[in-house]
Order: structure tokens, then C-alpha cells, then sequence
């Protein structure tokens, strides 16, 4: 089967409502294939981790992708816990807001966007003051959805203070 078609089945399991865990797991051992199909599989499990129908599964999604931080995808797999909103991914997530990768810094914006609390509002009003403009750029696409006044306020001061 050509690789183009692979990943057109492999996203398309990351939209089936109501996954199986046997589903979830299968993403998993794809998103370890390093390439095109790996990464389709990445996006799949977070897709799936953000649909509502998979509420009860998203906690597992949310767990398959952890595991899979510490290689070429971060970036990705972050991105994908953006659909998650799990306050269990909250630790892991700030981890990476060090990482020397700006796409990862922008991407920890990103993952932490539907996590709730103080705690996750803190990590993506550190990263507004990221050397880096692009991550920047997350920052302020993430605090504009984002109800907390706090969250008002450090856009705000980026309006005034980022060059």
C-alpha cells in the first residue's frame, strides 16, 4: 500500500468517534515510525484525544502521547496535547518550555491552551517574554482564548512592551 494512502487511514482513525483502546495503542506504535507516517499518526491521537465523543479515552491518548516526548517530534506531539486539556500533562509540559527548540517552546504555548488553573495560565505567561518572536506570537494566540483576567492583562502588556 503506497505511504499516501497509509497516512489518509491513519488520520482518519484520529476522527473515529468512540476509539477503542486497542485504536489508541495501534496510533501509538505508528507515531514511533520515525516520518510522514509517524507524524500522521501523532496528529491522529490528538485528534482523537479532542474529540468529545472519546472524553472517557482522552486521558489515554493524552498518556501515549507523553511517552512519546524526547525525540524529533516534540513539537508535534505537543501540538497534539493541545487537544487534550488535561491537567495529568500539565508537569510534562512545562518541562519542555526550557527546550533550546523555539517550534517546541511555541508548541508548549499551544498544549498548555485548554488546560485549566493558575498553574497553566503561569507556563504560557512565562513563555510571553520568550526571546523569540514566533513563540511570542503562540503566546498571544493562546491568551486571546483563554478567559482569565490575568490572561487580559499580560496581553496587554505585550501590546505595550513587545517590540
Amino acid at each position: 500500500m503506497e505511504t499516501t494512502r497509509r497516512i489518509a487511514i491513519v488520520q482518519g482513525l484520529g476522527l473515529t468517534p468512540n476509539l477503542s483502546k486497542e485504536t489508541i495503542h495501534c496510533l501509538a506504535e505508528i507515531a514511533r515510525i520515525p516520518g510522514e507516517l509517524g507524524a500522521a499518526a501523532i496528529v491522529a491521537l490528538g485528534y482523537a484525544a479532542g474529540l468529545p465523543t472519546n472524553g472517557t479515552k482522552r486521558e489515554l491518548a493524552a498518556d501515549e502521547l507523553t511517552l512519546l516526548l524526547g525525540g524529533s517530534q516534540d513539537a508535534r506531539v505537543l501540538e497534539a496535547l493541545g487537544n487534550v486539556g488535561s491537567s495529568r500533562t500539565l508537569e510534562t509540559i512545562l518541562s519542555q518550555g526550557s527546550s533550546e527548540s523555539e517550534e517546541v517552546r511555541a508548541n508548549v504555548a499551544i498544549a498548555l491552551r485548554k488546560i485549566p488553573g493558575a498553574q497553566a495560565l503561569a507556563g504560557i505567561e512565562q513563555l510571553s517574554s520568550d526571546p523569540s518572536e514566533s513563540v511570542r506570537q503562540h503566546v498571544v494566540m493562546v491568551l486571546a482564548v483563554r478567559t482569565e483576567s490575568s490572561a487580559r492583562e499580560t496581553l496587554e502588556k505585550m501590546a505595550t512592551s513587545d517590540p
